[in-house]
C-alpha cells in the first residue's frame, strides 16, 4: 500500500474525527438528544430518502453548469484542471480491498461526517451569530476549502449552498447526508465505467 494513500486517508478521517468530537460536545452541552438536535430520526426515514433524491436530481444540473463555467475562467486564467488526489490514489490502486474501503468512505463514511460537522454542527451556530444566508455561504466556502482542490472549489462550493438549503427546508439532517452520498456515488460509478470502458 502507498505512503502517500495512507496519509491522505488518516488525513481525512482525522479531520471527521475531530468534527465529530466537537459536535457531541455541542450536543451534550446543550442537554438534547443527537435525534431532536440534528433531525436524524428513523421515523419517516423513506420520505427523506425521496426528498434527498429530488434535491439532489434538483441541485445537480446547478452544480454541473458552476463546473463547466469555472473550468472555462480557470482555462482562460492558466490553470489546468487537475484531479483530486483521493481519486488519482482509486485509480491508481492495483488492490480491490482498498478500493473497496475508499467507496465504503467515500459513500458512507464521509456524507455521515461531513454533513453532521457542516449542516449538524457549524450552519445552526452560525445563523445563529451572523444569519441565514451568510451562514449558509460560510458553511459552503469551508466545505469546498477542506476538499484541498482548486480544480474543484466552485462546484463544491455550489453543491454545499444546495446541501444547506435542504437541511434547513427539510429540517433533516439525512436530506443533505442522502443527496452527499449520491453524488460521491455518481462521481465515483462514472470513474469506474471510464475505467472498464
Amino acid at each position: 500500500m502507498p505512503g502517500p494513500a495512507w496519509a491522505v486517508l488518516c488525513q481525512g478521517r482525522g479531520f471527521h474525527l475531530v468534527g465529530i468530537a466537537a459536535l457531541a460536545w455541542s450536543i451534550a452541552r446543550r442537554g438534547v438528544s443527537w435525534e431532536s438536535s440534528l433531525g436524524l430520526s428513523w421515523r419517516g426515514f423513506g420520505r427523506r430518502c425521496r426528498q434527498g433524491l429530488a434535491w439532489y436530481l434538483g441541485i445537480l444540473p446547478v452544480v454541473f453548469g458552476a463546473a463547466f463555467v469555472y473550468q472555462i475562467i480557470l482555462n482562460r486564467c492558466g490553470y489546468p484542471g487537475s484531479i483530486q488526489d483521493v481519486i488519482l490514489i482509486f485509480l491508481e490502486s492495483s488492490s480491490g480491498g482498498f478500493k473497496a474501503l475508499l467507496l465504503l468512505l467515500a459513500i458512507g463514511v464521509a456524507p455521515l461526517m461531513e454533513e453532521a460537522l457542516f449542516r449538524g454542527l457549524a450552519l445552526p451556530l452560525l445563523v445563529r451569530l451572523v444569519g441565514v444566508w451568510p451562514a449558509i455561504t460560510l458553511t459552503a466556502l469551508g466545505f469546498a476549502g477542506i476538499h484541498f482542490h482548486a480544480s474543484s472549489l466552485a462546484p463544491l462550493f455550489v453543491l454545499a449552498m444546495g446541501f444547506a438549503a435542504a437541511y434547513i427546508q427539510t429540517r433533516s439532517l439525512w436530506v443533505p447526508i442522502l443527496m452527499h452520498a449520491l453524488f460521491n456515488a455518481t462521481n465515483l460509478g462514472l470513474i469506474i465505467l471510464a475505467q472498464i470502458y
